[in-house]
């Protein structure tokens, strides 16, 4: 056991209940001694003296919405990088775009949880490389909750290990380098749309928007069961009635009861409506 005391660890409890309810990431038994690390930060940033402070500074403070902003950088994970997964990706803008497309307004396709925006950059990388025009063939749209890492997206610089899986006859036609890091060119930043939104509320920000396609990847392994199945009733919302929506190698819906019906289309896993 760390700091925390038998009082103090109810502190701890409430406050991931407090973070699952509100963002969707979730501690369980086994992470909370990690939670409790990063939550003390914030602690000592804000220089109160307790957990319990810190639940009463989240809740009523002038200043909780910036401090939420904080927190959420403190709690997480935004490990990703260009081409990962690509099969999926190569799929959706040579099959799905040209079928989908069919229609009179571009495909729209949104990358959910983009951390740093490796995944939809990579996305408009591949259009490109199809000769499909962003704009008029497809629209990238791409979400997260937290503010920092949409900066740096924005931003389209990238360390060496980011662009670890692309080929060098990409990255070479897209990125320079000034040695210590690789800049994205503007032909392909310019070509996502970044927004913030919390996945447990991303129909209502989004509007009356719907997306054809939606990526979702590397997201769910971080949230329980109740916040995954709010966050995919969002999703099923948002998405057209022919759309797909793509989750991670690892992850899976079959297991729960949802308005998705599971597919597998030239070895590509998705996620249709139910009709």
């Amino acid at each position: 056991m760390s700091r925390t005391s038998w009082a103090s660890n109810a502190d701890l409890l409430r406050l991931r209940d407090r973070i699952e309810d509100r963002t969707g990431i979730h501690y369980d038994e086994s992470q909370l001694d990690l939670l409790e690390h990063r939550l003390w930060t914030r602690v000592g940033e804000v220089q109160l003296f307790s957990l319990l402070d810190y639940d009463y500074y989240l809740r009523y403070d002038d200043s909780r919405e910036i401090e939420w902003e904080h927190l959420i950088s403190a709690i997480t994970v935004n490990e990703s990088y260009f081409w990962r997964e690509h099969q999926a990706i190569e799929f959706v803008v040579a099959e799905l775009v040209p079928r989908l497309g069919e229609r009179s307004r571009p495909v729209r396709v949104w990358h959910a949880g983009c951390s740093r925006g490796e995944e939809p950059y990579t996305l408009v990388i591949a259009a490109l490389e199809r000769g499909l025009k962003i704009g008029e063939d497809i629209e990238v749209y791409a979400s997260d909750i937290d503010e920092e890492v949409l900066q740096a997206a924005a931003s389209g610089s990238y360390p060496p290990w980011a662009l670890r899986r692309l080929p060098d006859s990409i990255s070479s036609r897209y990125f320079q380098s000034d040695g210590a890091r690789f800049q994205l060119s503007d032909s392909v930043r310019d070509q996502v749309k970044f927004m913030k939104s919390n996945l447990l509320e991303a129909a209502s920000l989004l509007g009356h928007e719907t997306m054809d396609v939606i990526f979702c990847r590397h997201v769910f392994i971080y949230f329980s069961e109740r916040s995954l199945l709010r966050a995919v009733e969002q999703l099923h919302r948002i998405l057209t009635p022919e759309g797909q929506l793509f989750l991670g190698a690892s992850e899976s819906l079959l297991r729960f009861a949802t308005p998705f019906v599971f597919r597998e289309v030239q070895g590509n896993l998705s996620y249709a409506k139910k009709t």
